[in-house]
Parts: C-alpha cells; structure tokens; sequence
C-alpha cells in the first residue's frame, strides 16, 4: 500500500524524489532485519559534532531521541527525506508525531498538502496511539486560530483545538508573542468525528486535535 501511495504521490510532488522514494522503499522491503540501521538514514541536517550521537539513538532504535537533536526547523525534513527508512523499520509514526508537536511555529513553510501526505503514509492506530486519551465524546467541535493572508491563512489547517480562548489566543500568537500583527485574525470551527482526527495530544494544555480536515468539512468563521 505505500508503495503504491509513494507511486501515486510521484505524480502531485516532485517525480524525481519520489522515484528514489519508491526504489529504496522496495530494496529495504527485502531486508530481514527489524533492528534501525543507522547506514540506511540521511544524517545531514544534523550538526556534525552531533552525528555520532545520532547514530547511537538509531541503533537503540530511539527515534524520539534522534528527532530531538535536531533543530526544531529541521526535524519534520528529517522526517520527509528518511520517509522510506522509517516506515521500513516501523518508527514512522513516533518520528511524524515527534517531529510534528513541539514544532508548530517552525512549520509554516511547509504546506498543509505536503503535511497531510506525510501524514497519510501512517498506521492511523500507531499513530493515534502516539497521543493522548482524550476522554469526552464525538462527535466534537473543534477551533481553530488563523492570521495572515496568502498561503499562511491556513483555516483548513491541521492543529485544531476544543478550547475556544486557546484558538483566539493562537489567532493572535504572533503579536502576542514576537509583537508582529498581521491582518485577519480570526477563529474557525468545525465539527469532526472520531475518524477525522491523526492523535490528540494535552502535552502543552492546549487539548490539541491534530485532524485530517477533509472535502466535507466546512470550516465555519466565528
């Protein structure tokens, strides 16, 4: 099935990548071996003096700690240039959710198209399980806090949450927090099933929703 989804996807993004997405996809696929090898990752945006370090965390198969050493900007890369590795060795998922979480102001130059495919190389119940248990009932509205204009007003965004205050305090993040205002800062809302969310996650006590937003939902201005 990602072989497939890598094929497809070759199609929508960029076909050379994608090629050398689908030819180490389907040599790693014969190897016999569960255990991280280090030898089959790219290791170039780590800094140099971190490197041997990284190599250790991969061989102990903790991918939490090698997608920490990274700089904040360049651990959803990692993620996207060792796609094939980690979905072979099966630490996708922990990598995609580590690398997505702590990171929400450094993702705004990647587009939410690019984000939902990564997301949807995943096992949805691997991935969901990364998160946290979020005890209420579905379906759920949800709130979303965007601001700007062009590509960076984003309200069919991923990171949605059920706190209200929390998505107008988002839609304001930026002059709240670096004193830069930009125009239309504005709250959305939607209503979303069980199925429609990737994983929940309170790490910040922001009762985050990371969703997969799709045709039929029609966010509405609030």
């Amino acid at each position: 099935m990602v072989l497939n989804y890598f094929k497809s996807a070759s199609v929508k993004y960029q076909p050379q990548l994608f090629r050398l997405w689908v030819e180490k996809y389907a040599r790693l696929k014969n190897i016999e071996r569960k255990i991280v090898d280090p030898k089959e990752f790219d290791l170039s945006l780590l800094n140099d003096s971190l490197k041997n370090l990284g190599v250790r965390y991969l061989e102990d198969g903790d991918i939490a700690g090698i997608i920490f050493t990274l700089d904040q900007e360049d651990r959803m890369a990692f993620v996207f240039d060792n796609a094939p590795s980690l979905l072979l060795f099966g630490v996708y998922e922990i990598a995609l959710f580590n690398a997505y979480v702590p990171c929400h102001a450094n993702l705004h130059a990647w587009d939410v198209k690019t984000l939902k495919f990564l997301f949807k190389l995943c096992d949805r119940e691997v991935l969901y399980r990364s998160g946290g248990i979020f005890c209420g009932n579905y379906p759920l509205i949800v709130y979303r806090g965007v601001c700007g204009e062009g590509e960076g007003y984003r309200p069919r965004g991923l990171s949605w949450t059920n706190d209200f205050e929390k998505a107008k305090w988002f839609a304001k993040f930026p002059e709240e927090r670096f004193g830069v205002k930009l125009p239309n800062c504005h709250v959305y809302q939607v209503s979303i099933a069980k199925e429609d969310i990737y994983f929940y996650n309170d790490g910040r006590q922001e009762s985050e929703f990371v969703c997969d937003i799709k045709a039929r939902h029609r966010p509405k201005l609030v």
